[in-house]
């Protein structure tokens, strides 16, 4: 009796980095992947595309030498694939099957995508944060300004309280944006020391 096996393709995924990530150029980031195929992977690819020139590489990765299941590892240099500060470059794996008769059949893991860092990127956006931050300042003296603390009502002093509990809190979330602003400020390579200072001073 002769039974016959329909041949299922096969697939692939990256275990581990779990998520996107953000990257410097010269960062090497270790890779975890799984191939799987239910008669065996022939071989493993992992294939980069930099999103928006569209540049693409591919290189084999591991030795599955027919395993039904396959776990590899990998290091992935962004510099050596042609990546540049700001680009968007993404990362995925290729499997492919055993079968020689009707194949080999591929299969594409889901794309893991990793941002290399840029320090002009980085200071455009601090300075949108600045300037929000000026915003935020402003409203903050309005309501100052706008609360009335004269009374002769109990109900009016309840408004009263209440609108001073919610300036409050406002003022609670404008620290803490301040204080991340600072932080950042502190550690970004194009913002001078005579406006990290005048941030210190405030």
């Amino acid at each position: 009796r002769l039974l016959v096996s329909a041949d299922e393709p096969p697939s692939a995924r990256i275990v581990f980095p779990a998520q996107d990530q953000e990257v410097r150029l010269n960062d090497e980031v270790r890779v975890l992947f799984e191939a799987t195929d239910d008669f065996g992977v022939a071989a493993v690819r992992r294939v980069t595309r930099i999103i928006g020139p569209g540049i693409e590489r591919v290189r084999p990765v591991g030795l599955p030498e027919g395993q039904t299941n396959f776990t590899g590892r990998d290091g992935v240099v962004f510099r050596e694939l042609g990546a540049r500060p700001g680009d968007l470059v993404e990362v995925v794996y290729e499997v492919e099957d055993t079968n020689t008769l009707t194949g080999p059949r591929t299969a594409r893991s889901a794309p893991r995508r990793f941002k290399i860092f840029s320090a002009d990127e980085r200071h455009a956006l601090l300075l949108e944060r600045e300037g929000e931050l000026l915003e935020k300042m402003l409203l903050r003296l309005a309501d100052r300004l706008e609360l009335d603390t004269a009374t002769d009502s109990s109900k009016a002093a309840a408004r009263l309280h209440k609108r001073y509990l919610g300036i409050v809190a406002a003022e609670g979330a404008y620290l803490s944006f301040f204080d991340a602003l600072v932080r950042d400020l502190a550690e970004d390579s194009l913002t001078t020391e005579i406006v990290r200072a005048s941030f210190r001073e405030i």
